[in-house]
């Protein structure tokens, strides 16, 4: 059965790059990279780099976080038991020492580890961040950023990132998990191939287990617990496209184990990507529950972010009934119209389909009946303007006698704050330019 994995696409200096929105990306994207087993690091040149290594053992985080060349990343906060955000407490988030569970290599670079067969094993880790059973911890960054790297140690089921846009009450942009991760990856044993970013193929059982303790090599062989042959190490990176941003990172830690990870890095304005293969896709609503009023002109996206799509998605609602005056729109998966009576909130499934990938997502809408019915017929045209020019129907449509309101040739979606951000080249990135799939292994070793 084929499994498939996005990987990361990393651009030279040298090499001229578009930095248009990719043709795929009807709304703006989130997509996941993933680095070879044993890379510990980033592959962006001028990220910002917290290596935790100058901190303390056994302390708490830092209530304002750092870049190993002492610039701002951000403040830290831990939701308290009475749900209130305050400086993180040892029991919360913590320095810890390297162990089985986390703690890179020192001086970890973007090269898989060990880089030659004359490094011995097990070698010394480095300090690194654990988030404690139950704790939510939430780091608020100083400037918007685009990128997010970070080596995703000891991937308990429980572990979770969520990034939003205008703070925690914000717009959500996105979501990573362990099972995100597992599920390219398949199970510890298993031999089927990923291509990673250095063009090189990689068993999905060599990601399992602490690469400090062992290198796995052909077919995974062994299960030693002093590795932790049960859970993923992988660095991993969140790359946002078409001008999506984030200022806000929840790091969530479930009921049981802990989340560590190491050797954090942020960028922004990186430049985008300009190839994308297969991935588990993903389709996620930032502001899913909408609410219009009768006889004004209304216009949702959801803000919603597409992630790993093959191309671009066409999108489907269910149930397919709609608030009167208002229309779905295929290509975005948006609603405009002006509503024409009142609507109970209820509740939609939205479907993103490009070829063999249908994620899903749910979202709702309701109109509030202002007393206001029978909403007053739209101005007529100024006779300069054709009968398929803007009507009264919403500022910023077009009305088409055949499919209702559609957004106008010259408008946009209603994006959050992070839309239609110019691309900057003050950071690029550096290496391979690949993505690519996870492929049924072909013969045995790598």
């Amino acid at each position: 059965m084929r499994r498939s994995l996005i990987v990361a696409l990393v651009v030279a200096l040298a090499i001229p790059v578009s930095t248009s929105t990719p043709a795929y990306a009807a709304n703006p994207t989130l997509n996941f990279y993933i680095s070879p087993p044993t890379v510990q690091n980033t592959y962006v040149s001028g990220a910002r780099i917290a290596t935790f290594n100058d901190k303390a053992a056994d302390t708490a985080c830092p209530a304002e976080w750092k870049a190993d060349d002492n610039t701002e990343i951000g403040t830290v906060t831990a939701t308290k038991s009475d749900g209130t955000e305050g400086p993180p407490a040892v029991t919360e988030c913590k320095i810890r020492k390297p162990d089985k569970f986390g703690g890179a290599v020192l001086n970890a670079n973007d090269q898989p580890f060990p880089p030659d067969n004359t490094t011995t094993l097990p070698a010394a880790g480095t300090n690194y961040v654990g988030i404690l059973s139950n704790k939510t911890v939430t780091l608020s960054l100083t400037q918007p950023e685009s990128y997010l790297g970070f080596w995703w140690s000891a991937g308990d089921p429980k572990n979770k990132i969520t990034l939003f846009s205008g703070g925690p009450s914000g717009t959500r942009v996105g979501v990573f998990t362990t099972a995100t991760l597992k599920s390219l990856l398949g199970s510890n044993t298993s031999t089927d191939l990923v291509t990673a970013v250095d063009g090189n193929t990689y068993q999905g059982c060599r990601y399992y287990g602490n690469p400090r303790k062992v290198d796995r090599t052909a077919n995974c062989s062994g299960t030693d617990s002093s590795y932790n042959f049960s859970q993923p190490y992988a660095y991993i990176h969140l790359v946002g496209e078409g001008g999506l941003q984030f200022d806000t990172i929840v790091f969530t830690q479930g009921s049981s184990g802990g989340f560590e990870f190491d050797n954090m890095a942020i960028a922004r304005n990186v430049v985008s990507p300009t190839v994308v293969t297969e991935f588990p896709a993903e389709i996620n609503a930032g502001s899913p529950d909408q609410v219009a009023n009768t006889c004004e002109a209304f216009s949702t996206t959801f803000a919603i972010t597409a992630s790993n799509f093959t191309t671009s998605p066409t999108y489907s609602i269910d149930p397919t009934t709609l608030p009167d005056g208002l229309t779905f729109n295929p290509a975005t998966g948006g609603v405009s119209g002006t509503p024409t009576a009142g609507f109970t909130k209820t509740t939609y499934t939205l479907t993103a389909t490009a070829g063999s990938q249908t994620p899903t997502e749910t979202v709702s809408l309701e109109v509030n009946d202002l007393g206001n019915t029978p909403c007053p017929p739209p101005p007529d045209p100024p006779a300069s303007q054709s009968s398929n020019t803007r009507s009264g129907n919403s500022p910023g449509h077009v009305h088409d006698t055949n499919n209702g309101p559609q957004l106008a040739a010259t408008g946009a979606p209603a994006w959050p704050m992070w839309a239609g951000v110019a691309l900057a080249t003050g950071i690029a990135l550096d290496g391979w330019a690949r993505r690519g799939s996870r492929q049924p292994a072909k013969s045995r070793g790598d």
